[in-house]
């Protein structure tokens, strides 16, 4: 199993890394300056103030930006060729990150701004070739808004038809509604995802970095 290490002296920074790394699920291992390195080990992640001392060190601003740049690692790579972003429209839009067709990140925004925040830190920390975004075309005002904001970041937005995605509402179904219609396209069976379970449930039914990693 692969896994990611931590190096770093900035305590702020290991303090947020170790935060994100248990939320994510994701195995890791504290590294010192002296020890060897593990081979399983496919990332180091450190701040950006800490002095390079690996190959595989990614050194970030921040410490979600650091775990963001890692992820291609766990599939031997260092970017992604491609990544889709998923919009389920709405007041608290859900938004998905699908990269190489592995589901990467899938939240509900508390508000449209926030979205286009997030989408724009996203693009900012993911390596990745391209990108595109695909918005549910449900509740048209919202949707409308969702775009003109995502404009001003330069992308170019394909509206898709969201039969069979809409979810009734409970916490995260925005957010799986969104992970459905960034991988629809590329996965038909996700159209009988079962309706009435939230995200953290149905990692059976798509790719997630958990998989890969646990696999």
């Amino acid at each position: 199993m692969s896994r990611l290490a931590i190096s770093t002296s900035d305590f702020r920074f290991y303090y947020e890394i170790v935060k994100l790394l248990k939320e994510w699920s994701l195995p890791f291992v504290n590294l010192t300056e002296d020890q060897e390195m593990p081979e399983d080990v496919v990332a180091v992640l450190s701040s950006s103030s800490d002095r390079e001392t690996v190959p595989q060190q990614i050194r970030g601003v921040t410490a979600i930006g650091s775990l963001r740049k890692s992820l291609p690692r766990f599939i031997d790579q260092v970017r992604f060729d491609r990544i889709v972003i998923g919009i389920d429209p709405g007041p608290r839009p859900g938004v998905a990150i699908v990269a190489d067709g592995i589901l990467i990140e899938a939240i509900e925004s508390p508000t449209i701004d926030s979205l286009t925040d997030f989408v724009r830190s996203a693009l900012d920390d993911y390596p990745y070739e391209l990108v595109s975004v695909r918005v549910g075309n449900g509740d048209k005002p919202n949707r409308d808004l969702i775009i003109n904001n995502l404009r001003t970041l330069n992308l170019s937005v394909v509206i898709v038809d969201e039969s069979n995605t809409t979810i009734p509402h409970r916490r995260e179904n925005n957010a799986l509604s969104a992970a459905i219609i960034a991988m629809a396209r590329s996965n038909p069976d996700l159209a009988n995802v079962p309706r009435k379970k939230n995200l953290n449930s149905i990692e059976k039914n798509f790719v997630t970095i958990r998989n890969v990693i646990y696999s």
